[in-house]
C-alpha cells in the first residue's frame, strides 16, 4: 500500500504512483496541526467532466456524508476520523483503477485551506518500469545541448592546438 504525505496544505505535491488493484492512502496534514474533527472536509475530482457531482468523499459534522459521492468511488473510500484530531486528513482508496488517475483536491472551507495530490495508477506490468523524469522534449533538449557543448569544446581544443586550419 502506498502512503502519501503532503506537508503543507495549499501546495500541489509531486505525482503519486499506485498499482492497479492496490490500496493507496493519501495524507494531507495541516501545518501547524489543527483539530479538524469539527470541520467540513471535501475530497473531490474537479478534472472529471460529464459528472453531476465531483465528490470522492465528504466529512461533515463528525460523520461521513456520502450521498453526493461519485458512483465510481462507492464503497472504496475510507476516511480516518481519528487522524482529524491531530490535523491530518487521511483518505484510503481501495482497489484503485486506472480511471482513478488524476488530481484529488482536499478542501476545508471554514479554514480556506486546500491541497491537490496527483494520483497516477499504472497496470501491474508498468509497475517495474522506471519513470521518465519530465517531458520528453526537455530530455531531448538537454541531451542535444550536452552533445553540442562536447562538439564545441573539441573544436576549440583542436583549433587552439592548431590541428584545424593548418
Amino acid at each position: 500500500m502506498a502512503v502519501v504525505t503532503v506537508l503543507t496544505v495549499g501546495v500541489t505535491s509531486q505525482p503519486i504512483t499506485a498499482v492497479e488493484g492496490d490500496d493507496v492512502t493519501l495524507q494531507f496534514p495541516l501545518a501547524p496541526g489543527v483539530d479538524l474533527s469539527a470541520y467540513t472536509v471535501n475530497v473531490s475530482r474537479d478534472d472529471l467532466i460529464n459528472v453531476s457531482e465531483n465528490d470522492v468523499h465528504v466529512y461533515r459534522h463528525g460523520q461521513d456524508h456520502l450521498q453526493t459521492q461519485m458512483a465510481q468511488y462507492k464503497d472504496r473510500t475510507t476516511f480516518i476520523h481519528e487522524d482529524l484530531t491531530r490535523g491530518i486528513l487521511t483518505l484510503t482508496l481501495s482497489s484503485v483503477k486506472l480511471s482513478d488517475s488524476g488530481p484529488y483536491k482536499v478542501y476545508v472551507p471554514k479554514l480556506d485551506a486546500g491541497c491537490v495530490i496527483d494520483l497516477s495508477v499504472v497496470t501491474k506490468d508498468q509497475e517495474n518500469v522506471a519513470p521518465v523524469e519530465g517531458p520528453l522534449w526537455k530530455i531531448v533538449f538537454h541531451v542535444c545541448g550536452c552533445v553540442a557543448v562536447i562538439v564545441l569544446a573539441t573544436f576549440l581544443i583542436l583549433l587552439k592546438s592548431r590541428r584545424i586550419f593548418s
